[in-house]
């Protein structure tokens, strides 16, 4: 099955394809490096399901200042009710649109971020789109127990500073990439419940 948690990795792109859906036009840098970064989790599109669960699970976070992964070994039951939890189900659509916002939608025309109103061809590189969608909290959701994370069932296994400059978001995707790395040779063979910080649950390091 292919893993649809890759598919926030487009967003510039989007725009683009918007903007010049009627003509060829060269790539923006920012929708090439999506591109670049897609190819590189291509890898990560498809998992077997009949695989079992890995018992060796990891956590990782990140912040401006570096990043740290621990790891702790659960019953093989306990990763596979965790794992198979979306976490985007934590969230439910609101309720509906009004006439106005259905009409412009229904004419190609978006609202920016900045409370604007743009078609969507005249859309540049660095415009925002707001939400069509809004949502909220779904109260029925059950969270994992706190016991869980428990510091006294975690082992460090890495914690480190960053040597050089970037974005949040890229910070936070190294410390994913290197739990990864920490828990794959455990996990082959069997699929590995991996997730982190404002990554998507499936298949992810909590």
């Amino acid at each position: 099955m292919c893993n649809r948690d890759l598919l926030p990795v487009f967003n510039a792109m989007y725009k683009f394809i918007a903007a010049h859906y009627q003509e060829a036009a060269p790539l923006w840098p920012t929708a090439r490096a999506e591109m670049v970064a897609f190819r590189g989790l291509m890898l990560l599109l498809r998992g077997d399901w009949a695989l079992p669960w890995c018992p060796l699970v990891c956590l990782s976070d990140a912040s401006e200042h570096g990043y740290a992964v621990s790891a702790s070994l659960f019953e093989p039951a306990a990763v596979k009710e965790i794992g198979r939890v979306q976490g985007r189900s934590r969230f439910c659509r609101l309720g509906g649109h009004s006439a106005r916002a259905h009409f412009f939608a229904s004419n190609g025309i978006v609202m920016t971020s900045a409370g604007t109103f743009k078609d969507a061809a005249d859309l540049g590189e660095h415009d925002e789109v707001a939400p069509r969608t809004q949502w909220g909290l779904d109260r029925t959701f059950k969270e994992m127990a706190a016991e869980i994370f428990s510091g006294s069932r975690w082992t460090e296994i890495v914690a480190r500073g960053w040597l050089n400059a970037s974005d949040i978001l890229v910070y936070e995707s190294r410390a994913l990439l290197r739990a990864v790395e920490i828990v794959q040779p455990v996990a082959a063979g069997g699929r590995a419940c991996r997730r982190h910080e404002r990554q998507p649950a499936r298949s992810a390091v909590f």
